[in-house]
């Protein structure tokens, strides 16, 4: 039996879940302390309107997973990375689902680089309200190591253990072999989408329309993205921006970006590890990014008239 330990019980952490637990192999349980882990033990999220096959586990409970998936808000990552430390031994993979570039960094700092394999969350579409989470496609993971260069599943003991996870659930595996470039590129995708859903309350549908002024919005975000990657060596075009536009079309088009989902709950976003990052790597390379200045005070303006 494989022990997944999931951090993280937001939309994207139960469908993991949920995916996962479809394989008989595997065993997934969720970590949680304190008031949130009394609320999960009481209560999972339903999925797709089935209930997770998923159990609650504190940290005085913890010994070593198998695998841990790391599925939290960038300002819970660090302060909650301390509770899963019981769940990590020596034979323990770790895999971050989180958006943005830093994530495994923060990881490794935590844990150490062995045990971190880079992944990259694509075209899943995961919506929670009210304690329910849907979706109409759980996407795919892009996994490898930094080192640029063909991993092989059968001599790196993480990747194949991860492939054999997943092997059989509904979540699709693609082993990059420049995984950096997949990371940069899910930023992209994401300071362009989530940041512009969420100041204008656009669902999909407005960006798979070309024509929209929303599609062209979310464009020009996403190319402040490119400059800044070239600049550091990572092989981002324009073309990839036009690449993003068939997972985009898959999504289902009245579904929303967690970004909006965080607004219009009237929880904090994380326009800081988008925008805020993005204008920090930018002034290192000497760049100017005026729109993602302008959507960081916006979006820290609505953040704030909703006291988070």
């Amino acid at each position: 039996m494989t022990r997944i330990a999931i951090l993280g019980a937001g939309a994207l952490g139960s469908l993991y879940a949920y995916e996962l637990s479809k394989v008989p192999s595997n065993s997934c349980f969720f970590i949680a302390d304190g008031d949130r882990a009394k609320r999960l033990k009481k209560a999972l999220p339903t999925v797709n309107g089935a209930r997770l096959r998923a159990e609650v586990r504190e940290p005085n409970e913890g010994s070593p997973a198998d695998l841990l998936i790391v599925s939290l808000k960038y300002h819970h990552l660090q302060e909650a990375l301390a509770s899963a430390l019981p769940f990590v031994g020596e034979q323990t993979t770790i895999i971050s689902v989180m958006n943005g570039v830093d994530s495994e960094e923060i990881i490794a700092a935590r844990f150490g680089q062995d045990h971190v394999v880079h992944c990259v969350a694509l075209g899943m579409d995961a919506l929670r309200e009210n304690g329910k989470v849907h979706y109409t496609t759980c996407g795919r993971l892009v996994i490898g190591r930094p080192e640029k260069g063909r991993t092989d599943v059968q001599e790196d003991r993480d990747i194949g253990k991860i492939e054999t996870v997943c092997r059989g659930s509904g979540i699709g595996l693609e082993v990059s072999d420049d995984i950096l470039k997949s990371l940069w590129w899910k930023f992209m995708i994401n300071i362009g989408v989530n940041q512009i859903s969420a100041i204008t309350g656009a669902s999909y549908r407005f960006f798979q329309d070309r024509k929209s002024p929303a599609h062209a919005l979310m464009n020009d975000t996403m190319k402040e993205v490119v400059l800044v990657a070239q600049k550091k060596g990572i092989g981002l075009d324009e073309t990839d921006i036009a690449a993003w536009y068939t997972v985009l079309d898959s999504l289902g088009p009245d579904n929303k970006t967690s970004m909006l989902q965080d607004v219009e709950a009237g929880r904090k976003t994380e326009v800081e590890m988008f925008a805020g990052i993005l204008l920090k790597l930018g002034k290192e390379v000497g760049l100017d990014l005026p729109i993602n200045s302008f959507i960081l005070k916006t979006i820290l303006s609505i953040e704030g008239v909703a006291g988070k």
